[in-house]
């Protein structure tokens, strides 16, 4: 698109992006302003606007549509073209024509399957794939993923051999598959093959070490023809750079990625969290108390203001491997030599002497700053392993992973943790995912501790406050009343949750389910040991639910699950000590004011 032109971006690619393409980039392509795409419209005086957004994030194909009909509103005359990364999708097109939109833009891909985190490391920055395959059905990850494979196959030729391990792996294999023999009956098709064959016999490619290839290649070699050579290099580069691909579910080993590494990378990760080979050091303290003309990351060549990159940083790359212990020697030694370096200019007294020592000088003057960044990091990274709270999760770790007898204790550090909503880093994750086998031991301890009581003490007082911000869900009896004490533990919609996990409130709607319903439900709970009540609250708010996940309508997982829904998973319920008097409306409503 040339010309001038105002650029939003789907926020989860607007810093995998910046590892591709600098802003001097945008602005040599005409790029005048870029923005975030989001909910509010920008207003701006370019005549084109370019949406680059994935291709699952269809969500944001709402915010598109605002934008532009705030544009017709305010009769602005503008080209739309909507980019979708990394292919454009009929579900991306239908969203658009049900906004009326569809018209007024153009919809084109973009094949962007990998961002380079690292020189070793490409990343398809998909985030929640994983969530979305084993908890939701959704196979469009495993599908993009296979996509990126096809494209490393067109830049660096077939790979020979592909292992699979897990299921996504098998989803994998089987789509790349897939797509192979539709591309080969693709370009026979642009080819016009003529072979002539039997009519109902399938076409058969010729074998590369079949008989008749052995025998011609034996011609040419006897005649010198210069054909052999040909096709011996065609054969080299379709058999690939790459020799062999693993690819492996994570299911198969979700303990071991969550247990601690102590490499100096790592623990940067732990405490600050790398995003994109970079970090954010604004809430060190140690940044803080240096100013900004001589900061740290200020002059460094890898750092900007309290962002410190380190994709282009030679010295991180032989650092970053090293456990914290092993770094400190390296970095004084590494210190000592800049030092030095920086004392010998009083012992140059040439010309000449001078011109060797300038190079040798700026280089140490622009990895000064950095390496002032790398050990102020390594001083925080020791004070914070050093830390009672880092030592208690180690040894939770340990205790997790040696299937020690502590399992009381281990679960009660991991219930304190969520009480005081600390974040869960890869210890606190081992922990949770843990916490299933700990609690079958921990049922025979003590259930009614004076923390837990206490705990279920603030959650009846406050339980009011908390329905405030919440939306509600209205639930025709008694099916509202098997949710609330527990039975069931699937809400059967034609439509997604707005977001996963959600908390709601349960409403009772005004009339209840026909007589043959009510009748299921009550041999259900019967069978379950609940007896029904034979008068119900109708119109009333009767607690709140947590919705962890969303089942695909295929998925088949619980009795209460109907076909050709959306599953929402009630994942716990805290019911109302009585009924609350509340009108309901359809779909998800918001609630009014707390009653007394």
């Amino acid at each position: 698109v040339a010309g001038r032109k105002v650029l939003l971006f789907d926020s989860s690619i607007m810093r995998p992006l910046d590892l591709v393409v600098s802003l001097g980039d945008l602005k040599d392509h005409g790029v005048q302003q870029w923005y975030k795409l989001e909910n509010q419209p920008v207003t701006t005086d370019c005549a084109q606007m370019i949406f680059l957004v994935r291709s699952e994030r269809v969500d944001l194909v709402d915010m598109i549509a605002k934008q532009i009909h705030a544009d017709e509103r305010e009769a602005k005359d503008r080209l739309y073209l909507v980019v979708l990364i990394p292919e454009k999708t009929e579900h991306c097109k239908q969203r658009l024509a049900e906004h009326n939109v569809k018209a007024n833009v153009r919809i084109t891909g973009c094949a962007i399957h990998h961002f380079p985190s690292d020189k070793d490391v490409l990343s398809m920055e998909t985030p929640r794939m994983f969530q979305r395959l084993h908890c939701e059905n959704d196979v469009s990850g495993p599908y993009y993923a296979a996509l990126g494979i096809m494209s490393l196959q067109e830049k660096f030729g077939t790979i020979a051999t592909v292992h699979a391990i897990g299921y996504a792996g098998k989803i994998v294999v089987d789509t790349i598959q897939r797509l192979r023999k539709e591309q080969n009956a693709g370009q026979s098709k642009k080819k016009g093959d003529s072979t002539n064959q039997q009519p109902g016999v399938p076409p058969v490619a010729p074998m590369m070490n079949g008989a008749a290839a052995m025998r011609r290649k034996e011609e040419n070699v006897a005649s010198g023809n210069p054909a052999l050579s040909v096709n011996t290099e065609a054969a080299e580069k379709e058999k690939g750079a790459i020799s062999e691909m693993v690819i492996i579910d994570r299911r198969v080993d979700l303990f071991s990625v969550l247990c601690s590494q102590f490499t100096y990378q790592a623990l940067i990760d732990f405490a600050y969290g790398i995003q994109n080979n970079s970090i954010d050091v604004s809430s060190a303290a140690w940044y803080k108390g240096k100013e900004r003309n001589s900061s740290a990351a200020s002059g460094a060549s890898g750092a900007s203001g309290a962002t410190v990159r380190f994709s282009e940083d030679a010295l991180f790359q032989e650092i970053r491997d090293l456990r914290i212990d092993k770094l400190g020697p390296l970095l004084q030694e590494k210190a000592r030599a800049i030092q030095q370096t920086y004392s010998e200019k009083d012992n140059v007294k040439s010309a000449s002497e001078m011109m060797e020592y300038i190079p040798k000088f700026k280089n140490a003057q622009s990895a000064h700053p950095l390496l002032e960044v790398y050990i102020n990091l390594a001083h925080d990274l020791n004070e914070k392993i050093q830390s009672e709270e880092y030592r208690q999760l180690l040894k939770l770790e340990d205790e997790i992973t040696a299937q020690s007898g502590s399992s009381s204790n281990t679960l009660d550090f991991v219930q304190a943790m969520m009480d005081d909503q600390k974040p869960f880093h890869e210890e606190k994750a081992a922990a949770a995912q843990a916490a299933p086998r700990v609690d079958a031991a921990a049922q025979q301890a003590d259930a009614g501790s004076q923390r837990k009581r206490k705990a279920c003490e603030v959650s009846e007082k406050h339980i009011k406050e908390l329905m405030n911000s919440l939306r509600a869900l209205s639930v025709q009896q008694p099916f509202a009343f098997a949710i609330m004490c527990g039975q069931k533990d699937i809400e059967n919609r034609s439509w997604r949750p707005p977001q996963l996990p959600c908390l709601l409130v349960v409403h009772s709607s005004s009339r209840s389910a026909p007589q043959a319903d009510c009748d299921q439900v009550r041999r259900r709970l019967a069978a379950a040991g609940v007896e029904l009540p034979s008068a119900l609250p109708n119109g009333a708010l009767l607690g709140v639910a947590l919705v962890d996940r969303c089942l695909a309508p295929l998925a088949r997982q619980s009795g209460w699950a109907l076909g050709g829904h959306h599953r929402w998973r009630l994942a716990k319920v805290w019911p109302l000590p009585e009924p609350v008097p509340c009108s309901g409306r359809l779909g998800m409503w918001q609630l009014p004011q707390a009653r007394s």
